[in-house]
């Protein structure tokens, strides 16, 4: 035994020498991952090539044996790019955020190796943004369309990672405006004088596109519209720009009256609020009906579904019922019922699904939930916003829905 031990230290004594003293292993990259990826060299030609890819340091974001990721990354997709561009975590963010990037979804945007636009982007400017804003197309159809839209250069205007400011704008307006449109005599005298340093341009402009000269929105207050504006505002006020005759709510009652009742119900919609109706409305034009300040989507989703309650899943997965309008279900102003609805519950429903449950579940007064000893509603078993399952259900039809009641 001890003649084999003695035989074989100096052979386990040389093994570990040459381990410890081995010189590590010379990859030449890229050209050793071109052999098989050769489609990666004709990426390297574009006019603009991913640093990591343009050094050769493939490994910067692929393992070259094996990965718990998709493409042999390093770390999953939503983190590797904040190993370099940290400046885009969550954390240094500004408080308004692009969705894609409050995701981690850069490969939305940007190409992971090279392009032929700049800043790696997988397309145009308004290609691309139209992907999620649809909108846009119909900006192109406008007879009158701002510069920068027209360029398509929507950075001008729009920062695409994050902002402190609404919209993503890359300044508070107006000096956002006032980088190119210079508060000379013809601007002021075409605002009657007014002191426009603090204006919001953004109310009587469209910033993108119009059928109006100057870019006015289409559907304008009357008195906006007949340049009556002493209609609201004091003239040649000192205190404040645009400072009004009265409070809000006492301006707009002063000409829709009909609104005192809606006020009177049980549920009145931000009426007396400090801003009261332009919460919802534009008092100046409007790109959409009753002078709202946005389409009803987008203008309810400012408040509603906001917050760590609903952060689980994007906001615009709570519209409901095809996009149909808020308004076909909810009153905008004021209602007896609860939730603004227009009518109650069961009616609602039965206004366009009068025979949804005739030959099937039976539903009414006389059909009691076992769970709560009450009649059952469409509640009982569908939710109308933001539900898991089609058709707006609580829970999977396929099993822990019914078994809820029907457990034998």
């Amino acid at each position: 035994m001890r003649n084999t031990i003695s035989f074989m230290m100096p052979i386990v004594f040389s093994l570990w020498t040459g381990i410890l003293t081995a010189s590590p292993v010379v990859v030449d990259e890229p050209a050793v991952c071109l052999q098989c990826h050769d489609d990666i060299t004709d990426a390297m030609k574009k006019k603009t090539v991913h640093s990591a890819l343009k050094s050769g340091k493939c490994s910067s974001c692929h393992n070259p044996h094996a990965s718990n990721h998709a493409s042999l990354l390093n770390v999953d997709d939503k983190s590797l790019c904040l190993n370099c561009h940290d400046d885009k975590s969550r954390e240094n963010l500004h408080s308004v955020a692009h969705a894609p990037v409050l995701e981690g979804n850069c490969l939305f945007c940007h190409s992971p190796h090279s392009s032929d636009i700049s800043n790696l982007l997988k397309n145009d400017i308004q290609l691309l943004c139209i992907q999620c804003h649809g909108e846009v197309n119909n900006w192109y159809d406008q007879k009158y369309i701002h510069a920068p839209v027209a360029d398509n250069e929507c950075q001008v205007c729009h920062d695409p990672h994050s902002s402190a400011n609404e919209g993503l704008t890359t300044e508070k307006i107006p000096t956002l405006c006032f980088g190119c449109h210079d508060q000379g005599i013809s601007l002021v005298s075409s605002h009657k004088g007014y002191d426009l340093s603090s204006a919001k341009c953004n109310t009587c402009h469209d910033p993108h596109a119009s059928s109006k000269a100057g870019l006015l929105m289409p559907n304008q207050h009357a008195p906006f519209e007949e340049g009556e504006c002493q209609s609201c505002h004091k003239s040649g006020s000192k205190s404040s720009a645009f400072e009004l005759v009265a409070d809000v709510k006492t301006v707009c009652l002063g000409c829709h009256s009909d609104m005192k009742e809606e006020n009177k119900k049980m549920y009145h919609h931000n009426i007396d609020d400090d801003h009261s109706c332009i919460n919802c409305h534009n008092p100046h034009a409007s790109p959409t009906t009753s002078l709202l300040a946005a389409d009803q989507k987008n203008l309810c989703l400012r408040c509603h579904f906001s917050g760590e309650k609903f952060s689980a899943k994007p906001r615009e997965e709570y519209i409901t019922h095809n996009h149909l309008n808020c308004s076909e279900c909810h009153t905008p102003h004021g209602s007896n019922n609860d939730k603004y609805l227009v009518t109650v519950k069961s009616e609602l429903c039965d206004r366009c699904h009068g025979d949804a449950h005739r030959s099937t579940h039976p539903i009414g007064e006389d059909v009691i939930d076992p769970r709560s000893g009450k009649a059952i509603t469409c509640l009982s078993c569908h939710k109308l916003h933001g539900a898991d399952f089609k058709p707006y259900l609580v829970q999977d039809p396929k099993m822990e829905l019914c078994i809820q009641c029907h457990d034998k």
